[in-house]
C-alpha cells in the first residue's frame, strides 16, 4: 500500500510539474540569497548555474521587489522576487505558467513544514528566482501570486505588470510594497 500511495503521488508531482515553464528556479533560505549557495530549491528544477541577482542591504531593504533581467541573443527572461515576506518555517516551491500569449503568471507556495504542518512564530524575507525562455523582445505582462496554504485565498502581488522589452532596457525593477519588519529592516 506504500509503495502505490508512493507511487500515485510521484505520478501527480510529474504531471503538475511537466507544464511549469519556469527554468532554473531556485529559492532562498531564510534572508535571501547568499552568493553562489542556494539551499531550498524549488520542486522540479535543474541545477544549471546562473546569475542571481542579490539585495542591495541599503536600498533595498523592507521593501518587496521583482526585479528582470532580459538577455536578447539567449531570448531568456530571469525573474528574480527579491523580500517575499513569509512564515519563517515553510516549504516552498515556484510555478510558472504563460495565461496567453505574452502574458506569464508566477505563483509562489508557500506550505506548512513537515508532516505535522509547523510554523513559527517569526517572519522572513525569501528569494525566488526563475527563468522564462524564448521570450520574444516585446512588452509582455507578468502576474506574480502567492499560495500560503493558511490563507483563504491566493494572494496578487502584481497584476498585468508591463514589462517593456521593446524600449531598450535589459533590467529593471518593479516596487511591489514596503513592509514592516521587527527585525533590521525598519529603524
Amino acid at each position: 500500500m506504500k509503495n502505490l500511495l508512493f507511487l500515485f503521488s510521484f505520478v501527480i508531482l510529474f504531471i503538475s510539474c511537466s507544464d511549469n515553464i519556469g527554468h532554473n528556479s531556485k529559492i532562498s533560505e531564510c534572508g535571501g540569497f547568499k552568493v553562489d549557495n542556494f539551499i531550498k530549491k524549488a520542486v522540479c528544477v535543474d541545477n544549471s548555474p546562473k546569475k542571481i541577482v542579490k539585495l542591495n542591504p541599503d536600498e533595498d531593504k523592507c521593501k518587496d521587489y521583482l526585479k528582470w533581467e532580459y538577455n536578447e541573443s539567449s531570448k531568456v527572461l530571469s525573474l528574480t522576487h527579491l523580500n517575499s515576506y513569509l512564515n519563517c518555517c515553510g516549504e516552498h516551491s515556484i510555478y510558472v505558467s504563460e495565461d496567453s500569449n505574452n502574458s506569464y503568471t508566477i505563483t509562489e507556495d508557500d506550505e506548512p513544514e513537515g508532516v505535522m504542518g509547523a510554523r513559527c512564530s517569526c517572519m522572513c524575507t525569501f528569494s525566488f528566482y526563475t527563468e522564462i525562455h524564448n521570450v520574444k523582445k516585446e512588452s509582455i505582462k507578468i502576474n506574480l501570486k502567492v499560495d500560503v496554504e493558511e490563507e483563504a485565498e491566493v494572494e496578487t502581488l502584481l497584476n498585468n505588470s508591463v514589462i517593456d522589452l521593446t524600449q531598450g532596457e535589459n533590467s529593471g525593477k518593479i516596487l511591489i510594497r514596503e513592509f514592516f519588519s521587527m527585525g533590521s529592516c525598519n529603524e
